[in-house]
């Protein structure tokens, strides 16, 4: 090889073991987000299935609820014998379901959610 090459070579090498040396001496950062343990989320999952089960009691809010379901969801396919036991596939345009999450007139009644994205994406 070149001496330029070699040099180069060299180079990259010293650079290499100078960031891992620095790496080994990193002290690790704080997660960005809280993780709360299992049985925290557990409990808050239930609250919160709790409480749209008593939303969803009124039949207002069940009426409206379903009508926003049925605009925002294609289809839905239950595959009753999956490997892992009853699975369910739903088929809904992404970019539809992010501009109503992120749309603060979303949940109002009657009102109409539409995108400016160009996104086309499914889940």
């Amino acid at each position: 090889i070149s001496s330029t090459l070699a040099r180069m070579l060299s180079e990259r090498e010293t650079e290499k073991a100078n960031i891992e040396a620095r790496l080994a001496h990193a002290t690790p950062s704080r997660p960005a987000a809280q993780v709360f343990p299992h049985l925290e989320l557990v409990r808050q999952f239930a609250q919160k299935v709790s409480a749209l089960r008593e939303t969803l009691s009124d039949e207002a809010v069940r009426t409206e609820a379903s009508e926003l379901m049925d605009n925002l969801i294609e289809s839905v396919t239950i595959y009753p014998d999956a490997a892992n036991g009853p699975e369910a596939e739903v088929i809904a345009n992404v970019a539809d379901l992010a501009a109503w999450a992120l749309n603060d007139n979303a949940a109002l009644k009657g009102g109409r959610v539409s995108s400016s994205s160009g996104c086309g994406g499914r889940i």
